[in-house]
């Protein structure tokens, strides 16, 4: 339940800030990276030896920390215990009543501050008494991995009986083209029967890919892992593990079997679509909708593409129900769609979904074509490796154009004519094809041009990607566009054939302007789920921070949810931990709020547990503060 950095579309400054900073919570941002022709890698060496499979002896007992003052009042925390090894380490957390009676919570843990078999892993603590959480054990992640999801659920089929652990795992740091180690599996699983000698289960199972998110489940007699496999178009992987030392891939899916021509499938800073999360409910014969009666049915956050739902009760033939689309413009901010699905929970009856938008940037790059026949407003996207305009100080970028060709070697590039005025920028405009992106842009920087626009080749879909690149070669702002984006700056229609001939280079095109314009960050909708094959979005809630001008410090998106009821409870990142009532749909209302007044939250994980005392407790993982409970409000 966790963005690549695009996808897994996640990295964030403070865990994933800059959505493209690094691989880190998207495990699918490298999936939105353009041809290998075009990307940029820097070879990282495989981890040699096989990972650990016992538990460290547990350390010292924590202490936990003072609860700090509560700023909204709201949700007083219980305790909270910082397991964590440094800021931004934590990911996401679950938690189990083990056949021992205890409760015990697991958190997984990202490379940060380094990465080591010391401290990625999964930390399991000791929640028996929840004013006096105590750290219990260690399973340490293998050598240069990290772990994103986490789940524990008993499981009892004919092979098995007993608790397991399942955590999904990535790369240390950002993925590159390096040949990936044997010791990626992309899920790794445990017996946690017992929680202070885990187990390692199937020790010798590899898929050979990262995955970054994942859910445990049964049907039956038979269990189940969905796998979220990062950078792949089939990305929704079904894994039996009714025995769990001898687990087997049933099927492999992704948007490109369901989606059809027309599809909306592209929108805001980042416009695609994949697998970012997942989530399963079965629902009895006697359910009194006859879509979901007797069916097993999977809830796949899909990024732009919104909620899709398959039924897998034929779990090796997923089947299409249906999938959501996002109001154009956003019913919010009155911009166009961002998109950015990031998790969705189901009610019990199956009636409505609580689906999260993940977005760590609250402004949107605004490009105009400012003269000629076809002046106007046209989408464009930032490199990932260049200086933002953000970062500029008046945050924008205007300029004439200048058509140079593919840009490849700097011989070929004409040199920027004489400039209007000391300050006027002149900007390359650029073909795509022929090299790596990062060679064109520092190819054009040599030549004198102040900024760059790539443009698509007339021979490729006319999509908008994300440029990646070495920073090092990115020296100068830029952005990427469409071919018919091109074409208006050239003053060619935009509506002309993709062959279309181009002017020779050295072609001075119109002047364009780059702006910043706010549109707020990602936030949660409520949909109407009852005929999936005509999802309707009728409910949203934002906290008063997702739409703050200017956007206050620190990131103000939604990340996890899970429902009880008709409540959500969200991990809401810098806005911590929020329950909101939705009984009425069109209206929901938050009724809980905890964020840490004295350090700031970074809530990424967030758990409902009913605890052997009797009472219900709702668990959050911050990412630099570890783990806090807290007294369920109630229903």
């Amino acid at each position: 339940m966790n963005i690549p950095a695009f996808r897994r579309p996640g990295g964030k400054g403070r865990g994933r800030r800059l959505f493209w900073s690094s691989l880190v919570i998207m495990a699918g941002l490298v999936a939105l990276l353009p041809s290998c022709a075009e990307e940029a890698a820097s070879p990282v060496s495989p981890p040699a030896s096989p990972p650990p499979v016992s538990t460290p002896a547990p350390g010292p007992t924590a202490v936990p920390a003072p609860a700090p003052a509560v700023a909204t009042g709201q949700l007083p925390p219980l305790s909270n215990l910082n397991v964590a090894a440094g800021p931004e380490h934590i990911t996401d957390l679950w938690a189990h009543t083990a056949r021992n009676g205890k409760g015990y919570a697991y958190l997984g843990s990202f490379d940060r501050p380094r990465c080591g078999t010391d401290i990625t892993g999964v930390y399991i603590v000791d929640i028996s008494d929840v004013r006096n959480p105590v750290r219990a054990g260690f399973v340490p992640s293998p050598p240069g991995t990290r772990v994103s999801d986490v789940q524990v659920r008993s499981v009892s089929t004919d092979s098995f009986n007993g608790d397991v652990l399942a955590y999904s795992i990535e790369f240390c740091g950002r993925r590159t083209d390096a040949p990936l180690p044997s010791s990626i599996a992309g899920i790794v699983l445990y017996d946690v029967t017992d929680p202070l000698a885990p187990r390692r289960l199937a020790p010798d199972f590899s898929l050979g890919f990262e995955a970054h998110n994942l859910f445990l489940y049964e049907q039956g007699r038979r269990a189940f892992v969905l796998m979220v496999r990062d950078e792949s178009p089939r990305d929704f992987n079904i894994i039996e593990i009714t025995d769990p030392s001898s687990p087997v891939r049933v099927s492999a899916r992704g948007g490109v079997d369901w989606f059809r021509p027309g599809a909306q499938l592209a929108l805001g800073a980042v416009p695609v679509s994949f697998l970012h999360d997942v989530w399963v409910s079965t629902y009895p014969a006697s359910h009194p909708n006859a879509s979901y009666a007797g069916k097993t049915v999977a809830y796949l956050s899909y990024w732009d593409a919104g909620l899709v739902l398959l039924d897998i009760t034929d779990p090796a033939n997923p089947v299409f129900l249906g999938d959501s689309d996002y109001l154009d413009p956003d019913p919010l901010t009155g911009q166009p769609a961002e998109g950015n699905s990031h998790a969705a929970v189901p009610t019990e009856d199956g009636n409505l979904v609580f689906m999260g938008d993940e977005d760590f940037i609250s402004s949107r790059l605004e490009f105009r074509v400012g003269s000629g026949d076809f002046a106007g407003a046209y989408r464009a996207l930032e490199a990932g490796f260049t200086p933002r305009i953000s970062q500029r100080p008046d945050q924008a970028l205007a300029g004439q154009t200048v058509f140079v060709g593919q840009a490849c070697r700097l011989e070929d590039i004409p040199r920027p004519q004489q400039r209007a005025s000391p300050d006027s920028n002149l900007i390359a405009l650029i073909e795509r094809g022929g090299c790596p992106f990062e060679d064109k842009i520092a190819s054009a920087a040599a030549a004198g041009y102040d900024a760059a626009i790539v443009f698509n080749q007339a021979e490729v879909t006319d999509d908008l990607v994300t440029m990646a690149g070495t920073a090092g070669k990115g020296t100068i702002p830029a952005v990427f566009v469409q071919r018919r984006t091109a074409f208006a700056i050239m003053g060619l229609p935009p509506d002309a054939p993709a062959g279309m001939g181009l002017p020779p280079a050295g072609t001075v095109g119109q002047r364009i302007s780059i702006g910043l314009g706010f549109d707020g960050w990602g936030y949660g909708r409520i949909l109407d789920v009852r005929d999936p094959g005509r999802i309707a979005e009728v409910g949203r809630f934002a906290t008063p921070e997702v739409l703050q001008k200017p956007a206050p410090p620190g990131v103000h998106s939604i990340h996890n949810v899970v429902v009880k009821g008709r409540r959500a409870y969200i991990s809401w990142y810098a806005d911590g931990i929020v329950v909101v009532d939705f009984s009425d749909p069109a209206n929901p209302r938050q009724v809980a709020r905890f964020v840490d007044a004295e350090r700031g939250s970074d809530f990424w994980g967030v758990f409902l547990y009913e605890h052997p005392d009797g009472n219900t407790y709702i668990l959050g993982s911050d990412r630099s503060t570890g783990l806090w409970i807290f007294q369920d409000p109630g229903l």
